[in-house]
């Protein structure tokens, strides 16, 4: 019994993926003045909640966490994982 649950508490922190538990949703394509379809840090589907404002438009995240880290990245930086996110 242990060792079973053992298993499942592994299988279910393995399932959380690499980003924080943060709702995710299909509908940031369809999100009035979102720049993306991906995630630019995970390359995941974005949260339209979860955004940055960039240019004139909003870049949404997976997560927080991702957000975090794209707010310190330089312009050309968040120009070239941008492009790549569309």
């Amino acid at each position: 019994m242990k060792t079973l649950s053992a298993v499942l508490l592994a299988a279910a922190l393995l399932s959380l993926g690499a980003c924080q538990s943060t709702p995710k949703s299909d509908t940031a394509s369809a999100s009035p003045g979102v720049l993306n379809t991906k995630c630019p840090m995970a390359g995941e589907t974005p949260n339209p909640n979860v955004t940055a404002d960039y240019k004139g438009g909003k870049v949404a995240f997976c997560c927080k966490g991702c957000m975090t880290k794209w707010n310190g990245k330089s312009d050309a930086e968040k120009a070239a994982l941008l492009e790549k996110a569309k």
